[in-house]
């Protein structure tokens, strides 16, 4: 209603959450109508990722036609499976789904919990879970220093992991700051 009363001030922690959402949201609308005119930024490597998945495709349209279906499951221990568990679970901690992180990390296979990653990364949901910021900090600092090694099982999926600790870590910092205001 144009003529009405003004709206008051955010007072509450939801409120002001809600606006910084309402305003990073609509920043980012600005920015990309600032640059939907921009080409796009050269990629690096082509996507050779899609590729990898498209690859599967044909193999287990094959399999269901041949009532093979063990074939569908087969690589579900795989390390493989972190290329899609690690930044869904991630992006979940970033938007505060923490309850569905836990359990995408609960779902996998036993051979997979007792991965390095796995622990790493139920570590940090749980501390995030029961909001020990201080301790998040300890636990995002581990996940970058496994992802770091050089012995580390993909290094695109490394830094995939680090650009997301990043906005986590801002994301966590940002909840901070709500909280004492």
């Amino acid at each position: 209603m144009v003529n009405g009363p003004p709206t008051p001030p955010p007072t509450t922690a939801a409120e002001l959450q809600d606006e910084a959402r309402t305003a990073s949201t609509s920043t980012a609308d600005q920015a990309l109508v600032a640059h939907a005119s921009d080409p796009p930024p050269p990629q690096a490597a082509p996507e050779t990722r899609l590729e990898i998945y498209q690859s599967v495709l044909p193999a287990l349209i094959d399999s269901i036609a041949r009532n093979e279906y063990n074939r569908l499951t087969a690589s579900d221990r795989q390390q493989s499976r972190f290329l899609v568990v690690a930044p869904l679970v991630l992006g979940q901690l970033i938007l505060d789904d923490l309850y569905p992180a836990r359990y995408a990390l609960q779902r996998l296979p036993d051979n997979l919990t007792s991965h390095p990653l796995a622990r790493a990364l139920m570590a940090l949901a749980v501390l995030t879970i029961n909001r020990e910021h201080a301790k998040v900090y300890d636990g995002a600092a581990a996940l970058v220093n496994l992802v770091s090694q050089p012995d580390f099982m993909d290094r695109d999926l490394a830094s995939i992991i680090s650009q997301l600790l990043s906005a986590f870590l801002g994301n966590v910092i940002h909840q901070k700051v709500l909280k004492w205001s």
